[in-house]
């Protein structure tokens, strides 16, 4: 959680309007706690409501899914899904309806997501 929040300092580009995508946010971290039992502190929580996203993209997990803990890949494909689970809750738990990314090709993935921005 630290080093997401520091991550987050040093990206941060205050009240300029700037297009900024980040793979993980604070958010995550809330949901990643929920998943795996702890308590998610209020301090954490704050923060994530302060934040000023306006978009999110979940992807879909693709299959076939391959185990490979040698490029750092932590989860299977169960505890993969049940984790896009507890993002999309928490997201929605802030008011931001995350957008869902389907199994498709990685080009047509971001063109999918370069669509959804473009019309901002």
């Amino acid at each position: 959680v630290e080093r997401q929040l520091a991550h987050e300092r040093d990206v941060d580009p205050g009240e300029k309007r700037v297009r900024l995508f980040m793979d993980r946010t604070a958010v995550d971290c809330i949901a990643y706690l929920r998943f795996s039992g702890q308590e998610v502190p209020t301090t954490l929580w704050d923060y994530a409501r302060s934040l000023r996203i306006t978009r999110v993209f979940l992807l879909d997990t693709l299959t076939p899914f391959e185990d490979r803990p040698e490029t750092g890949r932590l989860s299977g494909e169960a505890m993969s899904r049940s984790i896009r689970e507890k993002l999309d809750e928490v997201y929605r738990e802030l008011d931001c309806i995350p957008i869902s990314i389907k199994k498709m090709s990685i080009t047509r993935r971001v063109d999918t997501i370069l669509s959804h921005v473009a019309d901002s």
